[in-house]
């Protein structure tokens, strides 16, 4: 039965004659754009939202209090009209700003919506894929959303984990949004949602596991469970992730990399990046495998575009059409532009903290670490190169005003740099001689407080960003000169 009580709509975006908004990767122009695959919380360092205009004759005209980017699911609302309209609902608001030819325009927000939940299979009106029944296989197309009151979602806006480009109210707030913003619609029927992969291919169902089932929906309520029960089932374990660590965990990665969808479904809304389980895991169907490897790796390598026309999903036509999207957009393939060194030295593995250091001063680097990761966006355990230069990304939006940061963050982004000290050169955590906390070299040489770098370089009109610089040269080993136990400052 549906849950009258409350009910629940997805929201849309009313369309722009003549202009679209959508989200790209820097530097790309309104002619050659790339869409960005689904998004579950802020977009990538470095995206944006570009003015496509579609007809010479449409009129330039400010853009409307709610931008259509319903493609990657994303949200993009006016800063004060956002206030308004999220106003204690708990969503977070993320400045990023609209690009057209000749301006910028700012005073917008990403709204994140990061809450999540899986169908109510028994309610749910949905075709699944490999079974006729709703306990196995995985949604083709959603037709209407439903949910029974011993599984109703808490969240008064969040988004279905089998199609993460949907966002769903509940109805008061859907109606609130429609009167705010005069730009969403609601529509208690999802119609053509789309799902995580919209080909399907000889794909194989789930198995039906309720016990698996039981274990996370009591997790998501907050309740004790079985972990270890509710990661029997990669679906549940991509749920874990999502509703219950809100990021990754290697146990949550290697069992959602049991199946073929969840190991790619991990990969992009959990892990926001590549991983070898979560590859390994996509590649032996080929839909799982193209959007891997296409989506998340740039790529399309020879024997993949042969499976893809092996599959009958894609013509030789399709996959050619495919490469020169990504020769046209030759920085999406590579991500981000290198900026740190590939060329790391081998150094002897040594303990992050040293015996000087607290249990309450690691617990704070620790969780410092986590809540800078998680701010320019990548894995705990991505390259020490690759966290360099999101960080040194995400420093650049600060310089230019897109990004806006408080005390505690650049705090947080000053450990994740202090910490690829640690894991590059073999530097360690440990007091210092004047009182403070950072890393020092191993005959403490040199020594690093992490905040004095990041107050220097991440803020709005800041005349340099040395991040990636600094790092070089201390990898390359070309630091000032200094002498044993002189703690000399690296900032």
């Amino acid at each position: 039965m549906r849950h009258e009580s409350v009910g629940w709509v997805a929201l849309r975006t009313k369309p722009t004659e003549g202009v679209s908004y959508a989200l790209v990767h820097p530097d790309v122009s309104e002619t050659e754009w790339h869409e960005e695959m689904e998004l579950g919380a802020a977009p990538r360092p470095g995206m944006r939202v570009v003015e496509i205009v579609h007809r010479a004759s449409a009129k330039k005209r400010p853009p409307p209090d709610v931008l259509e980017l319903d493609y990657a699911g994303a949200l993009v609302v006016r800063r004060d009209v956002a206030k308004r309209a999220f106003a204690g609902t708990g969503v977070r608001l993320e400045p990023i700003a609209i690009h057209r030819r000749d301006s910028v325009v700012r005073g917008w927000v990403y709204v994140v919506v990061d809450a999540w939940t899986l169908l109510d299979r028994q309610s749910a009106d949905a075709d699944y894929v490999g079974s006729k029944t709703p306990s196995r296989g995985f949604p083709a197309e959603v037709r209407s959303l439903a949910w029974r009151d011993a599984v109703a979602p808490r969240a008064s806006i969040f988004r279905v984990i089998e199609c993460p480009r949907l966002i769903v109210a509940t109805t008061a707030l859907a109606k609130t949004l429609a009167q705010t913003t005069r730009m969403i619609t609601p529509e208690p029927a999802p119609g053509d949602t789309p799902c995580f992969l919209h080909r399907w291919a000889k794909i194989r169902a789930f198995d039906s596991n309720p016990r698996a089932e039981s274990a996370w929906r009591a997790m998501d309520r907050g309740e004790k469970a079985s972990r270890r029960v509710a990661l029997e089932h990669p679906l549940f374990a991509l749920a874990v992730a999502l509703s219950v660590d809100h990021g990754p965990r290697s146990d949550t990665r290697t069992s959602a990399s049991r199946h073929p969808v969840t190991a790619a479904a991990y990969a992009v809304l959990v892990d926001r990046g590549v991983h070898p389980i979560t590859r390994k895991g996509a590649l032996p169907e080929i839909t799982s495998a193209h959007r891997y490897v296409f989506g998340l790796e740039r790529s399309l390598p020879d024997d993949l575009a042969k499976r893809m026309i092996a599959s009958g999903c894609w013509n030789a036509e399709n996959v050619e059409r495919e490469r020169q999207e990504l020769r046209a957009l030759h920085h999406a393939v590579a991500g981000p532009p290198e900026v740190a060194t590939r060329k790391l030295p081998k150094v002897r593995a040594v303990d992050r903290f040293a015996d000087d250091v607290t249990a309450k001063q690691r617990q704070d680097v620790l969780a410092s670490l986590a809540i800078g990761l998680a701010r320019i966006g990548v894995a705990a355990d991505a390259p020490a190169p690759i966290v360099i230069d999101a960080l040194h990304a995400f420093v650049d939006e600060v310089r230019m005003g897109d990004q806006t940061i408080d005390a505690k963050t650049k705090r947080a982004l000053g450990v994740v740099f202090a910490d690829q000290l640690h894991r590059t050169l073999g530097w360690q955590w440990s007091s210092l001689s004047n009182e403070s906390l950072g890393v020092v070299s191993r005959d403490r040489s040199y020594a690093h407080v992490p905040r004095a770098l990041l107050e220097r370089v991440a803020r709005r009109g800041a005349p340099s960003n040395t991040i990636a610089l600094l790092f070089n040269m201390l990898v390359e080993g070309k630091p000032p000169a200094s002498r044993p136990h002189a703690e000399t400052p690296i900032a």
